[in-house]
């Protein structure tokens, strides 16, 4: 049988609203300039952030700014339950008006 370590410090609860999360993340990608625009889910409750760059393909030196800017936003929260997704249109065969959720809304565009 197991022993349960009772050393280990009980998790911190954090109390975070979607607010939070999305004033933080567009806070620090404002600064980066091949964002185009970052949008949520939901403005109250955030589960899902899109950031829309244009830079040249499959380049991770334009993306690496972006996830930084993510990890930025997660620690200042707490790390909440959010998915972040990385578009680049430039790597689209498509409109990216038939790729972005149109159901999502826009909190940054450049």
């Amino acid at each position: 049988m197991a022993e349960e370590n009772t050393e280990a410090p009980p998790a911190a609860a954090v109390t975070l609203t979607g607010p939070d999360i999305a004033r933080a993340f567009v806070a620090a990608v404002r600064k980066v300039p091949h964002v185009q625009q970052v949008l949520l889910d939901d403005p109250e409750q955030v589960r899902h952030v899109w950031t829309v760059i244009s830079a040249p393909p499959f380049e991770d030196q334009y993306r690496m700014p972006v996830y930084e800017a993510e990890l930025e936003a997660l620690e200042q929260t707490g790390y909440p339950p959010i998915d972040f997704r990385l578009i680049n249109t430039q790597e689209l065969a498509t409109d990216p008006a038939l790729v972005l959720p149109s159901s999502y809304h826009t909190v940054f565009r450049r």
